[in-house]
């Protein structure tokens, strides 16, 4: 087995589990065991994974690196010293940008998941809606 499919099994483990966890949290929480109980289970448990891909996207699209630049800079000037990692906040997103190229998204475990749960929930809506 590649890396790239270990990779993939892992994630895949984790966001099963994950969404599992929210699925029957909160099946049993609202202890609706009825169609409209599991349309709402599917939907919030789909919602994890897909929001959670949504904002690795926004991260690894360099949304936030300003912003933690500037985190860096406040904490950088209450070390000792003059030592800068870092001269301009350019500098600091190339050195991101070189990061992420290195290091890619494994992303389908997540949109296979999220989507697979998503229209689970569609389909319990939907017989919830015809009274079925």
């Amino acid at each position: 087995m590649g890396h790239k499919a270990k990779k993939f099994l892992l994630h895949l483990s984790i966001t099963l589990g994950i969404a599992l966890t929210a699925f029957l949290s909160v099946l049993f929480l609202r202890q609706d065991f009825k169609t409209r109980g599991f349309c709402d289970a599917f939907f919030v448990s789909s919602v994890i994974p897909l929001g959670y891909i949504l904002m690795r996207f926004a991260i690894r699209a360099g949304t936030f690196d300003i912003l933690n630049y500037g985190m860096y800079r406040l904490i950088e000037s209450f070390r000792k010293g003059n030592m800068k990692r870092y001269q301009t906040a350019y500098d600091y997103k190339q050195a991101r940008d070189e990061d992420r190229a290195k290091n890619k998204l494994c992303y389908w475990p997540y949109v296979i998941v999220g989507v697979s749960l998503l229209i689970a929930g569609l389909i319990c809506y939907l017989l919830y809606v015809n009274g079925i």
